[in-house]
C-alpha cells in the first residue's frame, strides 16, 4: 500500500547507506508493517543488495517487533549468464513459494514491463508466469552473495563487491555507535 521515494540515483543507493538505513528505520518505525519485500542479497544490482542490507539493518534496530522480511527474486550471475526466476541457495532457508500467475496477473505483469521500455533488455529474461518469495535469511553482509564475480561486476556500475562490503560495513559500524532511535 505504500511507495516511497529515496531520491538516490540509480547505482548509487551504496554512497548513501546511513541516509537510505536511517529512512528505512523511520518508516518501519512510523507503519509499522507486518511485512516488507525486499530484494535478496544476491550480487544482482548494487541497488538491489543495498536495499536488502539497508531494511535488515533498519530492522534489526528497531524497538517493537520486527517486521517478517520477504524476499523477491530478481537477478544474479551464474557460471557467467544473468540467472531469473532463481533463488541463490542459502543453508537456513529450506524451501521458497511460487505463485503461478493468473492470466489477468500475468497481463498486468506484462503492462508493467511495457512501461518501463528503457528496462526492456533486461526485463526479457524474466517470466510472466510466476512469481518466487522466500522468508529472508540472516546474511553475514560482509561476505559476497555467492562464489566467483557477481552479476554487477561484469558491467561499470561504479562499485566492486569487495567495494560495496566495505562501504556497506562502514556504514553498520557507524550506525552502531548512533543511537537511530534519537535522532
Amino acid at each position: 500500500d505504500h511507495l516511497f521515494r529515496m531520491g538516490i540515483p540509480d547505482q548509487q543507493t551504496v554512497f548513501q547507506f546511513p541516509r537510505l538505513i536511517t529512512s528505512a528505520f523511520w518508516l518501519l518505525r512510523e507503519l509499522h508493517p507486518d511485512v516488507v519485500l525486499i530484494p535478496a542479497y544476491e550480487g544482482g544490482h548494487p541497488d538491489h543488495d543495498s536495499t536488502a542490507f539497508a531494511v535488515h539493518q533498519a530492522a534489526d534496530r528497531l524497538e517493537q517487533s520486527t517486521p517478517s522480511l520477504v524476499e523477491m527474486c530478481l537477478y544474479h550471475d551464474c557460471n557467467g549468464q544473468m540467472q531469473t526466476g532463481e533463488f541463490l541457495r542459502h543453508s537456513s532457508i529450506a524451501d521458497d513459494l511460487t505463485i503461478v500467475l493468473s492470466n489477468e496477473d500475468r497481463r498486468l505483469k506484462e503492462e508493467a514491463f511495457a512501461i518501463y521500455s528503457s528496462q526492456a533488455e533486461v526485463l526479457k529474461y524474466f517470466s510472466t508466469e510466476f512469481e518466487r518469495f522466500r522468508s529472508a535469511p540472516t546474511y553475514n553482509f560482509r561476505d559476497p552473495p555467492h562464489r566467483g564475480t557477481l552479476f554487477y561486476e561484469r558491467f561499470d556500475w561504479g562499485v566492486t563487491g569487495i567495494e560495496w562490503r566495505r562501504l556497506s560495513l562502514s556504514a553498520r559500524s557507524a550506525l552502531n555507535e548512533a543511537d537511530l532511535r534519537k535522532s
